[in-house]
């Protein structure tokens, strides 16, 4: 798939999403909640993926810096990937999320950064995100 057909394909998943915010709004997540809920460090960078195979971290790093730490994340999981299918700068995006579901005792969460998120959500945080 092209990075511009990968990008748009994210954009259109996205605004699919249709659940409502959580209202009150729940706090929002910490560097530290990532930290600890991870355990992966790359680059400085606790590195987090989910069930859909996306990658994120806390705040808005430089694209190049994230893709090295996705790829090095990706190959302690999985191995090596061939090149096309490797993260790269043009699969990173810089996002706003919000909290869904808070931390539990075992440190589980659920955040949301579909495209609506803006700066000014309440409860909003920085992610800096590799759709995959």
């Amino acid at each position: 798939m092209s990075t511009q057909t990968r990008r748009q394909h994210l954009e259109e998943q996205a605004r699919q999403i249709q659940s409502p915010l959580p209202d009150p709004p729940l706090p929002p997540l910490t560097a530290g909640d990532f930290r600890d809920a991870c355990g992966h460090r790359h680059r400085g960078l606790a590195v987090v993926d989910n069930e859909d195979g996306d990658v994120f971290t806390y705040g808005h790093h430089p694209f190049e810096r994230f893709a090295a730490a996705g790829r090095e994340h990706e190959a302690e999981l999985v191995g090596d990937l061939d090149e096309e299918d490797q993260i790269n700068a043009l699969d990173v995006v810089h996002r706003w999320a919000v909290t869904v579901v808070e931390p539990g005792e075992f440190g589980e969460w659920q955040i949301d950064w579909r495209t609506s998120i803006t700066e000014g959500t309440p409860g909003a945080f920085p992610l800096t995100v590799a759709n995959r």
